[in-house]
């Protein structure tokens, strides 16, 4: 892992515990028998998560939420092009020296005329990687009169994700030279359900950032706004309470973004079975991976009108199969069709309970069926899939004593989860 990166990380765990962060942290390296030189992004995030903030477990929400926004910095420009507010690491890794010139050719900000609505887009420089929100800032007569970039440094990001990917790939490998012994394929059930949730998550971690960053800047600029209205005795209690009641609702998706990470992250053995609302897993699951599919221009037809229903399953067992589900589908249909979509629904039989995921795919060939739900068949395997994500689906529905199958009669692709029905006692 690279200096720099164990120095952000120590920076994040030192607002919290200025006095022994560090000592920790070092430590827990020792202790794994790697170096700040030597550890990997992946081995640093296993001793975070076993060693370090255990110890700093009163302060572990903060410190997770603030590796998580520890490289996003902002930067704000008037209506001359000018620099009102730069934050964040971005600004220390620049020149001393820097222009508002040198932010536009590196693509951080635009000028004012260039800006009417908001882009996204990933710029690499040198060895890293930045994701770049460009957004116009309008004043009540909606004229635009300066700009908002929020810039996250996905390096370290890309870094797990790769060493997920590869130790995926390598544990396929390994496993698939002993598929024939029973025993071994049992003892080994547990890690895969554990890979299989951690490469679920690395692909909605920037879905997760978004949801949380984009608000948070949001907030910021409207205090500033109230600010500088208050100082021009400009500040009006109808004013307050407008931009009161938008921070509060953007307070209400930050909080809702965190809640459905918690849900679908907590270790499988913590949750219970119990009815749950049908509407409320898919919202939580589309919470945290939406934004990869509006990035990428694929409709998600999810109808929120229609009436719930209530089936009986463990939570987070439940999300991790439509996580594996949507993630499936949109690598099939992603750059492969004119307008791409993809639909969850749901219905209620006699005796069983039904949550669809359709795409727009055409259909999977009749002798793939057969094979799809066998540990390590994948046709993924160039975008790093591990061929485990629909086994050990089934294996979790078998579990809940359901069925995951493929609907063939359908003209589109489609998965169906059916889990028996259970009277509620209420």
């Amino acid at each position: 892992m690279k200096i720099k990166t164990y120095k952000y990380i120590l920076n994040t765990l030192l607002r919290v515990a200025p006095f022994f962060a560090e000592s920790v942290l070092d430590e827990a390296i020792r202790k794994a028998g790697h170096t700040i030189d030597s550890v990997s992004a992946g081995e640093m995030l296993k001793i975070l998560n076993s060693e370090v903030l255990p110890k700093l477990s009163k302060q572990k929400d903060f410190l997770t939420d603030s590796l998580i926004l520890a490289n996003t910095s902002t930067i704000q420009t008037d209506i001359n092009n000018e620099i009102l507010i730069f934050e964040g690491p971005l600004k220390e890794n620049l020149p001393e020296n820097y222009t508002v010139l040198d932010l536009q050719d590196l693509g951080f900000i635009k000028r004012l005329k260039d800006t009417y609505l908001t882009t996204v887009r990933e710029i690499q420089i040198e060895d890293n990687i930045f994701k770049v929100s460009i957004s116009p800032i309008f004043d009540p007569n909606k004229k635009i009169i300066g700009t908002l970039s929020t810039i996250t440094n996905l390096s370290l990001q890309r870094e797990i994700e790769e060493e997920i990917i590869h130790y995926s790939e390598s544990l396929r490998r390994e496993i698939e030279a002993r598929i024939e012994a029973e025993d071994e394929l049992k003892e080994n059930q547990s890690l895969l359900f554990h890979s299989s949730k951690l490469v679920a998550l690395g692909e909605m971690a920037s879905g997760i950032a978004h949801e949380i960053n984009n608000p948070l800047a949001s907030i910021k600029l409207s205090i500033d706004l109230m600010k500088k209205l208050r100082d021009r005795d400009l500040l009006t209690e109808e004013k307050v309470e407008k931009e009161t009641k938008s921070q509060l609702e953007l307070i209400d998706r930050i909080s809702n973004t965190i809640i459905s990470m918690r849900k679908l992250s907590r270790p499988s053995d913590d949750d219970g079975t119990k009815f749950l609302s049908v509407k409320q897993v898919i919202n939580d699951v589309l919470t945290l991976s939406c934004e990869k599919f509006t990035l990428n221009d694929i409709d998600i037809r999810f109808d929120e009108t229609k009436e719930d229903i209530l089936i009986y399953a463990q939570e987070t067992q439940l999300g991790q199969v439509l996580i594996n589900l949507i993630n499936n589908a949109f690598d099939e249909i992603y750059d492969q069709f004119q307008d791409p979509w993809i639909e969850i629904d749901w219905n209620e039989g006699q005796e069983f309970s039904y949550i669809m995921v359709t795409d727009c795919g055409l259909g999977i060939p009749n002798k793939s069926i057969e094979k799809i739900f066998n540990p390590f068949y994948t046709g993924k395997i160039e975008k790093g899939g591990t061929g485990l994500g629909l086994s050990i689906s089934s294996q979790i529905l078998k579990s809940h004593q359901g069925h995951l199958y493929v609907d063939s009669d359908f003209p589109n692709t489609r998965f169906v989860i059916s889990l028996p029905r259970k009277r509620s006692e209420n």
